[in-house]
């Protein structure tokens, strides 16, 4: 039945399409939390993350958040696609660049933080507790750049709406995190303030605003070939 056979098609495509976007996802978190320990040694400074704060971003956020790229339905060109090379390479050159522009981009504004904190005197504890929340609320951020080749500011932004069900508990754990006293003691985290949140939040829009300025450059090309 080719009806089943199209569907089947479909179906490996998205399911290919989803284990793709998850590599491009888990892979700037990883390299941005080396990028800083590997700085913080070089400059031979304290490492500004905690052992357990680093276990915490690359588990508990990837069990959660990724979780939400499993339910992103197909994209509408899926089928218009030409078949992939047996051999073809999950990743290509744009996908290599964009990882390792994220990368840099998370480092770089977890470093920001690390120095402008540490500059103005305010406490080590405060100062790695706010890393932890720029690192995943950029993810978060990030994560609905990756969803799509379409720009996230569309349609498209509402096609997974348990995509935010995972948001969601992300944030609750991380409200527990940042306020439990025990999930302090275990991370050695504290309290932060709205402050400290507000520059989570930007340091998020701003992982957002340049990988979609990227989509953008992307689409303008695609559109002067076709």
């Amino acid at each position: 039945n080719f009806a089943t056979i199209s569907k089947a098609i479909k179906e490996g495509r998205r399911i290919f399409d989803n284990i793709k976007k998850s590599i491009l996802y888990l892979l700037p978190i990883s390299f941005a939390e080396g990028l800083i320990v590997a700085f913080a040694i070089l400059a031979r400074d304290e490492i500004p993350l905690h052992p357990t704060q680093l276990l915490w971003i690359n588990m508990v956020s990837a069990i959660t958040i990724q979780f939400a790229l499993i339910f992103e339905p197909a994209e509408k060109n899926i089928m218009n696609r030409k078949p992939r090379k047996n051999d073809g390479k999950l990743m290509n050159r744009h996908d290599v660049f964009q990882v390792a522009y994220i990368s840099v981009l998370m480092a770089l504004i977890g470093m920001f933080v690390d120095e402008w904190f540490t500059g103005l005197g305010i406490d080590a504890t405060v100062t790695s507790t706010t890393m932890v929340n720029v690192l995943i609320v950029g993810k978060i951020f990030y994560l609905f750049n990756i969803r799509t080749e379409n720009y996230a500011l569309s349609k498209e932004m509402f096609v997974n709406k348990k995509a935010y069900i995972f948001i969601a508990l992300m944030m609750v754990l991380q409200m527990l995190l940042t306020y439990v006293p025990f999930m302090q003691s275990v991370f050695h985290t504290t309290a932060i303030g709205g402050t400290e949140w507000l520059i989570a939040v930007v340091g998020g829009i701003i992982v957002f605003l340049v990988a979609e300025l990227d989509k953008w450059i992307r689409n303008t090309k695609r559109k002067k070939i076709a």
